[in-house]
């Protein structure tokens, strides 16, 4: 009897810790689905992402129904279907904010299927390390910085795993048919996935090893190779900048040998350190704590690989194919381009969070009870620690830190010990939504609001009113009132009050547009352009002078900063240098300082870029009655 009891015990025991690690595990996903959907929330979006909403508001407005989806590196064009899938959420809505949030929201997805992917390899506690492990201090932040199609790489390529292991065992045409349609999702998700496919569908030939699976994976094939053959099929001329053999005599293998360990070694420790020094307000001290604890973190799980012993063979299996494949991933896009974005990077995290699963299964197995406790506490500190890095993109941001001496951003190899923070121009995708109803008609917009609106291709404006804007996008010209736009902390500093502050834009009516003459208009993209403007003229050096009442506000915008840069060699008011009381890397704000406010100063810009691509306003301190005194709202 006494046998007896202690076997049901045991068993009680057992079952209450499976049901632990399961709620743990749930928990986890359902945590980070929420987090991603605030950060779709708070979105400032990029080029590629407002390009997207860009074709799903023509689709879902019946306006357009393109073959081509988004360029790959000037290389070739993906098929259309990431455009339609975007277009469900906002002919749903009308909102851009929605298209923003559901991105994010499939990007959430993928902490649910790694956690479902560790039940069916192993058990509960598998689910958990796996879907811990995929939320990799910093580079998961990945899809919160680049809301395109790019953002769903990890959630595809998860799904090609779980639609692979229905297939192990039987492979039907239906199974086979699904899994031909994972396949494409992940190579519409980025291209560099082409490696799971490939490997996936050898796997399962060799599992099977017959005629008829030849013939089953050649359907998933071709349903890959139909995803990919709309573009082929329009008929506009194709803006593709690259040839394929320029491509291989520029980009491939470039510093191969040198890249290889350092981009092994940048995914593992550089991601934290980036995570943490960057992406959270706190002081280098803490940070550079805050991360040798988490390489702590990393090399238990580490060291759980060395007990393979105490691991069933499904996850020592599975350890070795995370292992094999994040070397391999690694290996491709050291071969595939001469520097690796962040962007690139979701690839590599499912292989490499598979096999650090493995290895937090494994230090899990310890016989000591002790030291199994000990190693669930620090799987919850890694999970905890990981947190901390995305709690930058809940929220609308004022500043942001870089690194001093690199750009991990756009080259995730970079490292710096210091960091510098300065203010941003981020403005999110759900106040867009906000400002957009208030320009339907035919004004002249400057200023960051001129930036907002063009970069956004004019989508929320459609969504909005109902029409594709009339707005011209800085310069003299135009019919319509001259309206520029600045952030609070930008309009803070300028010392003048708004006219009226909607959604976090300060609003000013009384503006004097200094250049350039004809500024820009809405553009209809066609095929894989971006840029919502074409640049008219060339890089060089020119100045620009203009005389303004002394109590009055200069504002200096780049219209497109990364696609051209602007360089302020000097700025003068009268005869000293003009105070720049204002800069976020996109719109500057300078003021006389000492001058007299009733006399006219002589302003002078010597400038290095392009006059084409700037905006340049004078906002008068004098009268408010241009846009009438409405009350600020928020």
């Amino acid at each position: 009897m006494h046998a007896i009891d202690e076997g049901k015990s045991a068993f009680v025991q057992d079952f209450a810790g499976r049901r632990l690690w399961y709620s743990a595990g749930l928990g986890f996903s359902l945590l980070m689905l929420g987090v991603h959907a605030v950060a779709g929330f708070h979105s400032a979006g990029v080029a590629d992402s407002w390009r997207d909403i860009y074709w799903a508001t023509r689709i879902a407005r019946g306006e357009a129904f393109p073959l081509t989806g988004p360029p790959i590196y000037g290389l070739f064009e993906l098929g259309p279907w990431w455009f339609y899938v975007l277009a469900l959420p906002i002919a749903a809505t009308g909102r851009a904010a929605a298209a923003a949030v559901f991105v994010q929201l499939l990007a959430g997805l993928k902490y649910f299927l790694a956690w479902r992917l560790g039940l069916r390899i192993a058990d509960e506690r598998l689910g958990l390390a796996f879907a811990a492990s995929l939320a990799l201090a910093g580079w998961s932040t990945i899809p919160m910085m680049f809301p395109s199609h790019t953002a769903l790489v990890e959630t595809t390529v998860l799904l090609l795993a779980m639609a692979a292991w229905r297939c192990r065992d039987d492979l039907s045409r239906g199974r086979a048919f699904v899994f031909g349609l994972a396949a494409a999702a992940s190579i519409h998700a980025h291209p560099t996935t082409a490696t799971y496919v490939g490997i996936a569908g050898l796997a399962l030939l060799a599992r099977h090893r017959s005629w008829r699976a030849l013939g089953l994976l050649a359907l998933s094939a071709c349903v890959v190779a139909l995803s990919l053959l709309p573009p082929w099929l329009d008929p506009t001329p194709t803006g593709i900048e690259k040839t394929i053999g320029g491509y291989i005599g520029t980009d491939i293998g470039v510093h191969a040998a040198r890249r290889i360990p350092a981009l092994i070694a940048a995914t593992i420790a550089n991601g934290p350190w980036t995570g943490f020094l960057l992406m959270t307000s706190w002081g280098g001290s803490l940070a550079r704590a805050a991360w040798l604890v988490y390489i702590a973190c990393l090399l238990v799980a580490v060291a759980g690989l060395f007990r393979v012993r105490s691991m069933p063979q499904r996850v020592r299996i599975a350890a070795a194919i995370g292992g094999v494949l994040f070397v391999a991933q690694v290996v491709l896009l050291v071969f595939a381009r001469p520097i690796t974005p962040m962007w690139m990077l979701s690839g590599v995290l499912p292989p490499l969070a598979l096999a650090l699963a493995a290895g937090w299964y494994g230090a899990l197995t310890v016989p000591s009870t002790v030291r199994r406790s000990l190693v669930t506490i620090l799987l919850g500190v890694f999970a905890v620690l990981s947190l901390a890095p995305f709690g930058l993109f809940t929220h609308d941001l004022d500043r942001m830190r870089n690194a001093a001496d690199a750009n991990p951003f756009q080259d995730v190899t970079g490292w710096s010990k210091r960091y510098v923070e300065g203010a941003v121009p981020h403005y999110p995708v759900h106040r867009v939504d906000r400002l957009a109803r208030e320009f339907c008609g035919e004004e002249v917009v400057h200023g960051r609001l001129a930036v907002v609106l063009e970069q956004s291709l004019g989508s929320p404006t459609r969504l909005a009113c109902g029409h594709w804007p009339t707005l011209r996008y800085g310069g003299r010209e135009g019919r319509g009132p001259h309206v520029a736009g600045l952030l609070v902390p930008a309009s803070i500093a300028s010392g003048i009050a708004p006219d009226r502050v909607v959604s976090r834009m300060a609003l000013y009516g009384n503006v004097t547009p200094i250049a350039p003459s004809s500024g820009g208009r809405a553009t209809h993209l066609a095929r894989d352009q971006i840029n919502p403007d074409t640049t008219k003229g060339g890089y060089g050096f020119f100045d620009i002078a203009f005389d303004a009442p002394g109590s009055s506000a200069v504002v200096l915008t780049s219209r497109f900063p990364n696609a051209m840069p602007l360089n302020v060699k000097s700025v003068r008011a009268g005869l000293q240098e003009a105070v720049k009381a204002y800069d976020d890397g996109g719109s500057r704000v300078y003021r006389c300082g000492g001058c007299v406010p009733g006399e006219t100063v002589h302003w002078r810009f010597d400038l290095e870029g392009n006059e084409e691509m700037i905006d340049l306003v004078v906002i008068d301190a004098g009268s408010r009655s241009a846009m009438g005194d409405a009350a600020p709202r928020g």
